[in-house]
Order: structure tokens, then C-alpha cells, then sequence
């Protein structure tokens, strides 16, 4: 009788040994994994902001950074946006609250987000009061430089998804930028090869009679990195006076896509420009550049297309190909 009891009571302890978890465990078990997996990404500092979790609602008080979080395809986390960030129309249906010089505390407040992103500084009391209220605020000023502008998004996707797969992310998007001007330099040089034609002084402007790319802008490094010689290296800064403008006379210019060659003929500034009179102009959407966007090399692709004849369909891996063959 006792050895059939013993035999009982081991067979009952066997059984609550082996049995199955319900869901419920699971889902705990399940749940403090993911916790446990972001406790290991946050809490991160990114340039002097401290974030201590995921940032799942973002108000963009930028319009450059709003389009980076959709190039990124990351806008589903914007709850609110600045009052000039119109990119599409599910951007545009989110709460405007101002914009960085002046946002609407009281509606931003109210949203409770996670980040606000800026690329300006905020005011001092501005930034108090969000500081009272927990909320971080990252602030991501145009770069000057390529490697700047790099960097801008690595800081931007690390900050989204923390020390691992936000740097891994931030890494990835910093590398894929530098490496479409890398592209388009490569495919520049080989086009020149191929065609046998020197590099040619360019003339860079942003609005007419007033700002061009001088010495120092990030245009003028794309411009150097595309051996081209800038026509206004010897100016600093982006304005221009009328009269300067007026003894500059390069082989090309490139001008926003809102000015049309005949308003150019009869400016009394570019009227008797070489470039002007041979048509050697280009005019592209200078947005993406001056909002420091993720897709810039785009811009400058199309200046490219617009001054080289057949740029477009040109290979350069075509071309190093039959160098290579000898053919």
C-alpha cells in the first residue's frame, strides 16, 4: 500500500513539473522580453538630450526633420507638426502647433509627446516650460557640411530607436547618404573622361540679384566635390551685392526651378551672362538642399542632366567596364 502511495504522490509531482504554460504566461514572459529589450536601448543621450524610452509620439517643429521622418518612413509617429510642415496630406491633417520661434505651448502641452524635434533653438522659456512638463526636445541644426548633414540623420535615427538598432539605423542612413555624392562624383568623372571635356566654372543661385553659394556653403563643397569651380569662391557667405554679380561670368548656372530662361534675358543682371546667352542653365528644386534633405545628391543629379548632354542614361559602370576590356 505505501509503495503504491509513494508511486501516486512522485506520478502527481511529474505532472506539475511538466505542464504546459498557460497563455497568460506566455504573454507575461513575451512581455517582460520586449521591456527587457528596450530598457537595453534606453535611456540615451543624443547630443545634450537624455531620452529615457522609445519616442512613439513626436511633435516636428521642422519642416526639414518632418521630411526626414517621412524618408525614413517614420511619420506615423508624428502627432502634431509646425505650421509649415505641408508635405502630404496626412502630415497636414495633424494639429498645427506654431512653429519653433513660435510654437503653441499650450497645445503642445496638452499632446504630451514624447520628443519634440526643432532644427533651432528654442527659447529659454520655451524650453522651461517643456522641461517642466517632461517632455525632450532635440534640436538638429542645419549642417554646413556633408559629414554634418550625415551625422544630422544618425543622430536622428539613433534617437528614434535607441543604442543598438537606432545607431545600427543611424549608421546605415549616415553611410547611404555620403555615398550617393560618392556615386554621383564617380559618374561625373567618368562622364568627363568619356567626353573629353574639362570641369567648368559654375554659378550657384538661390534668388536672383541676392544669394548665391559662395566660399563656405555646403553648395560650394557638393560644387568642389563635383570638380566644378565655383564662380563665387572668392565671396563668403550667401549674399551677393548686384554689382559683384554683374562681373562674375561663368560657363553655366544653376537656378531654382521657379525662374525661366526668358525672365533671365531680360534681367539686367544675367541678360549678358555667356551661360545665359548659350542656354548653358540648369534650374532644379533647390528644397531639398536647402532643407538639408536625405535625398539632396537628387538635386544635383538634375543640375548634371540639364548642363551634360546624355548625362541621364550615362553608365559609369558601363564605361570603367569597356576601359577595362579595351575596347
Amino acid at each position: 500500500m505505501k509503495k503504491i502511495v509513494a508511486l501516486l504522490l512522485a506520478t502527481l509531482m511529474f505532472a506539475s513539473c511538466t505542464q504546459t504554460p498557460s497563455p497568460a504566461d506566455s504573454t507575461a514572459e513575451s512581455s517582460a522580453a520586449q521591456t527587457s529589450s528596450v530598457d537595453e536601448e534606453y535611456p540615451l543621450t543624443v547630443r545634450d538630450t537624455t531620452l529615457y524610452k522609445k519616442p512613439e509620439k513626436i511633435v516636428s517643429l521642422s519642416p526639414s526633420l518632418t521630411a526626414a521622418l517621412g524618408y525614413y518612413g517614420e511619420e506615423n509617429r508624428l502627432i502634431a507638426r509646425s505650421t509649415y510642415c505641408l508635405y502630404s496630406t496626412q502630415i497636414s491633417a495633424l494639429p498645427d502647433v506654431g512653429t519653433a520661434a513660435q510654437p503653441d505651448l499650450e497645445a503642445i502641452i496638452k499632446l504630451q509627446p514624447d520628443l519634440v524635434l526643432t532644427s533651432q533653438e528654442l527659447s529659454a522659456d520655451t524650453m522651461e516650460w517643456l522641461d517642466k512638463n517632461g517632455i525632450a526636445v532635440l534640436c538638429l541644426e542645419p549642417a554646413q557640411t556633408l559629414e554634418e548633414t550625415a551625422l544630422a540623420f544618425d543622430d536622428l535615427l539613433t534617437a528614434l530607436d535607441g543604442k543598438t538598432t537606432g545607431k545600427k539605423n543611424g549608421e546605415a542612413a549616415r553611410k547611404a547618404f555620403l555615398a550617393s555624392f560618392e556615386k554621383l562624383k564617380e559618374k561625373t568623372a567618368a562622364y568627363r573622361k568619356a567626353n573629353d571635356l574639362e570641369p567648368i566654372a559654375v554659378l550657384y543661385v538661390q534668388e536672383l540679384n541676392t544669394y548665391v553659394a559662395c566660399a563656405g556653403t555646403l553648395e560650394n563643397e557638393i560644387l568642389e566635390m563635383l570638380d566644378f569651380t565655383n564662380a563665387a569662391d572668392e565671396q563668403t557667405g550667401r549674399y551677393v551685392s548686384e554689382e559683384t554679380l554683374k562681373t562674375l561670368n561663368p560657363h553655366a548656372m544653376v537656378f531654382s526651378e521657379t525662374v525661366t530662361a526668358e525672365e533671365l534675358k531680360k534681367n539686367a543682371v544675367y541678360k549678358s551672362k555667356t551661360a545665359v546667352k548659350k542656354g548653358q542653365l540648369a534650374f532644379v528644386d533647390m528644397t531639398a538642399v536647402d532643407r538639408r534633405s536625405p535625398e539632396m545628391a537628387q538635386t544635383f543629379e538634375k543640375m548634371l542632366e540639364q548642363l551634360y548632354d546624355g548625362f541621364a542614361d550615362f553608365s559609369a559602370e558601363e564605361e570603367t567596364s569597356e576601359v577595362t576590356s579595351g575596347t
